[in-house]
């Protein structure tokens, strides 16, 4: 989490307030003795012990679980591409067909009500109408004609102009 806070100059000092997520976590109280540990160029460790506490940082069991999860999310992505996309299809639907007959509703489940009106459709011998869109009927060109001499005859012979 990155706090950001300006530098205000007071009576010659430059000072930073500290953010209440910063006091709240190193549980700081008024009149307590705050350190600065200087680590790499640019950046400093605020702690409340003038020791500066060794060791890998908390982050380290959060990148091992976090690598763990990448792996894990890479196993199982190999394996589902390992499955004929026609199964996956059929599991697919299969689920679907299964929360249609879990899922209730005030005139009973899915699955139920479907099923009723199939057997409505059947006794009056409908069948199922997909809509469709109107056909386009292509537009009408017009088309100008003119009349002209005729210049070869159909024996093949030229006709004087």
């Amino acid at each position: 989490m990155v706090i950001g806070r300006r530098v205000a100059r007071r009576k010659g000092q430059q000072l930073i307030a500290l953010a209440p997520e910063v006091r709240a976590r190193l549980g700081v109280i008024p009149g307590q003795w705050l350190y600065f540990h200087l680590g790499r160029k640019g950046e400093v460790v605020l702690s409340t012990s003038p020791a500066r506490a060794g060791g890998q940082p908390p982050t380290a069991a959060l990148e091992n679980d976090l690598r763990a999860a990448r792996e894990q999310i890479a196993h199982l992505e190999a394996r589902l591409r390992g499955w004929p996309l026609a199964e996956l299809r059929a599991g697919a639907a299969q689920g679907v067909l299964q929360s249609l007959k879990t899922m209730e509703y005030p005139g009973g489940s899915l699955y139920e009500i479907a099923r009723a009106l199939d057997d409505i459709r059947a006794a009056l011998k409908l069948r199922r109408v997909t809509p469709r869109a109107p056909r386009q009927r292509a537009p009408v060109r017009q088309v100008e004609t003119v009349d002209a001499p005729v210049l070869v005859t159909p024996s093949g012979e030229e006709t004087p102009a």
